[in-house]
Formats: C-alpha cells, structure tokens, sequence
C-alpha cells in the first residue's frame, strides 16, 4: 500500500482502466476533513475517455491500447506520469477460497504470512486454468501466473474466508509495456473488483449489516461484486458484456452496431407495464425514418429479455448466497457502472425484479452522505469512468479491501 501523505488536496495516482474498446483515465483530489464529524472528500479533477466508445470489439492489440491511453490522457489536465492499471476478468480469474482456521490465524498475528499464501498459492493452481509450477515462496509468484489474495470479513457459519486472484504473466509484460510506450510509471496493478468496491464505498454511508453490491457492464461480459464490511466477498460473471446486447440489438433492428448502440442508450428497456401499440411496433419493422422510442424499447426488451432475466435471478441468488454466509445482513443497493448502466430503464427493471434500490453512480452524487464528488465535466461519462475513479483512490484505509 501506497504511504499517506501528510499534504492537503494533494492530486492521487492515475486511475487507468484499458477495456476491450477504449481506455478511460481520472484523477481526484482527496480533500482532508477540517471537523472531527467530517470526512474526507475526493474530487474528480481530470478525466479522459478515448477509444471506440459504442465500436465493435476487436482483438487486444498492445499498439492500439497505447494510443487509446494516450488520447485519454490528453483530454484533461492530468498531472504526473504515476499510474494504476486495473485488470479484470477474463484475463484475471478469481475464485472464493475457505481455508482451515489454523492456516489464516498467521495473517496479523504472530503466524507467517508467507505460508497462508503458499496455501492460496496451492488451492489456485488447482483451480485455475493455467501452468502452476515453479513457485516462489513469500511473493507467490508462478513460472507463468502471479497470485494474490485477500481475506474476507470473519463470520459465524462456513464460508470462504480468502478470496484469491491469478494473472498470467503475459498480462503483467502487455500492462508494462503500454506504461513504456506512454511513457507513464505503472505503480500498482490493481484488481477491478477492488477497484469498483473502494470507489462504491464513497457513495453512501453504508450500514455494519447491509451487503450491498455493484454490477460492472464491461463490453466482453457483465460482472456482479457483492460486498461486505466495504470488502469484495463474491466476484463473479453474470451475464454477456455490453458488446453482445449491441450486436443483438443491431441484428433485430437490422442496423448499424453505432446505431444499435444509441437505441441502447437513448431508447433502453420498455418501462415495465407499458403498453406499446401495435401499428408503431410496425413501424419500426417497417423502417420508419422516425419510430417511436416507445416502441423500439419494446424491441430492445424482446431481444434482450432472456438475458435480462437470466441476470436478475444471478444476483438474486447471489445476494442469497451471501447472506447465508453471513447471518444477520441484509440486502442493500445494487449500483450500477460501466458503459452498460447509461441503458435507459435498467435500473427500473432491475429493482421490480430484485425488490432493492438499484441505482446508477450519479443517483447518489448529490446525496448529503456521499463522499465523491464529480463536476459537471465530467458527469457525462461517470459510469464508464468508476472503475478508474477507484484505482485513483489510493489513500484510504477504510474503503479499501487488502490489495493482493
């Protein structure tokens, strides 16, 4: 972990997230409490999103990647060359671990660390996909695979307890070599889960027996963190990314992907109990130069519906989950981020199915109890920039699970 500094409204590190399309940037300042009631606040002062924003997914290309993070870092006043890169899924697995008491009694005490991750180290060979051998004690650090893991909060029943994460190599040398290539300083290589969950316990004062969780729209698939005690305790793919709702989109519309992707954005869901006339659902399939938004939305719904429902009754059970792990929780938010969320009416239709608040970042920016703040320059994109807002917050304790 990074030290605290000592200085007031010192600008962080560069939150840097390079997705499948596009990368996107920010900076915040971290405004110190002057009251003892008070805490501290963290602006946003530079963001920047560039890339295929609503393109179609091509195959990662290092060269492409750097001049996407070079355009990001342009459209804004970035100060320094530090960064933190976030990775995710499906590069980076994750997988929920319980272990035997004895071996995590080390971890803060009088034990030896090194020896519960050698332990993580050997459950994740078994579980991931990849080469396990040649292992390093104390840095568990495999021949082609760096692991971490970090400890979940303590609970009365049997439950994982570690949660570990594995990276091929290969991805460590690509995040090295754009840094090179922009001439930018990577510092940390940073979790998304981590990254989203440090950044979604700034928006609200979340209460000791909520669980509340995050679902990240990415454009190769859509991601669910539930947390508790402001830690990432389940991590898991719930659904296609956004690239594929386009594509369907476009394919029911018989449309272009770009214009798939704004009948996404602007049009979204058909609200729930709307009825949409007949005669304007011809309209649409007719090819009419102005149809309806009613009645595309209605189409949106038809060709998404399987996996909408499919996705709600993943994070119902996943809450589930949850809070059998950890009795005497309740459910609380679900928030939305990624270029996913901007989906007109998913937050509608996602909290008639789940029976929680669902809510997108910018629905909570206003509220008294939230500790982000975002001008309007850079409100436009605040769901596509979250996850890089996170890996920006470096200095906080207690909004930040252990980083592997």
């Amino acid at each position: 972990m990074l030290p605290l500094s000592s200085k007031r409204n010192k600008r962080s590190t560069i939150g840097l997230d390079i997705g499948a399309i596009g990368a996107r940037a920010a900076q915040i300042v971290r405004t110190e409490a002057t009251k003892r009631d008070e805490r501290p606040l963290y602006t946003v002062t530079a963001a920047g999103v560039s890339g295929q924003m609503g393109g179609a997914t091509n195959a990662f290309n290092i060269v492409d990647a750097a001049r996407d993070v070079r355009r990001c870092l342009v459209l804004d006043s970035f100060q320094g060359r530090r960064v933190c890169v976030l990775v995710g899924p499906p590069a980076l697995e994750v997988h929920s671990l319980e272990l035997p008491k004895a071996v995590l009694s080390g971890v803060g005490g009088n034990g030896d660390v090194s020896s519960v991750s050698q332990v993580v180290q050997w459950e994740m060979q078994r579980l991931c996909h990849g080469s396990a051998e040649g292992a390093e004690s104390g840095h568990a650090m495999i021949a082609d695979v760096e692991m971490r893991h970090w400890t979940l909060p303590a609970t009365t029943v049997s439950a994982p307890n570690v949660m570990g994460v594995a990276l091929p190599a290969r991805k460590v040398d690509q995040v090295m070599s754009i840094c090179k290539m922009t001439d930018l300083r990577c510092e940390r290589i940073d979790v998304g889960a981590i990254s989203v969950a440090r950044m979604g316990a700034l928006l609200k004062d979340w209460r000791d027996d909520e669980a509340w969780g995050v679902v990240d729209f990415g454009v190769e698939g859509t991601r669910l963190i539930l947390c508790v005690d402001r830690v990432p305790v389940l991590v898991r793919t719930i659904g296609p990314g956004g690239g594929a709702w386009t594509r369907r989109i476009a394919e029911t519309l018989q449309i272009s992907h770009r214009s798939a992707e704004v009948h996404k954005c602007d049009c979204g869901l058909m609200p729930p109990g709307t009825r949409i006339a007949r005669k304007d659902i011809d309209r649409v399939a007719g090819g009419s130069t102005e149809p309806p938004h009613d009645a595309i939305a209605s189409i949106v719904f038809g060709a998404l519906r399987a996996d909408l429902k499919s996705m709600a009754t993943e994070i119902k059970r996943s809450y589930e989950y949850v809070l059998s792990c950890y009795p005497g929780r309740r459910a609380a938010d679900l928030v939305l981020l990624g270029g996913g969320a901007e989906m007109k009416n998913l937050t509608v239709y996602l909290g008639d199915a789940l029976g929680i608040p669902v809510r997108r970042v910018r629905d909570y920016l206003s509220e008294p109890t939230c500790r982000l703040v975002v001008n309007d320059e850079h409100m436009a994109h605040v769901e596509v920039l979250a996850s890089a807002i996170g890996a920006a917050i470096q200095d906080e304790c207690e909004v930040a699970a252990p980083r592997p």
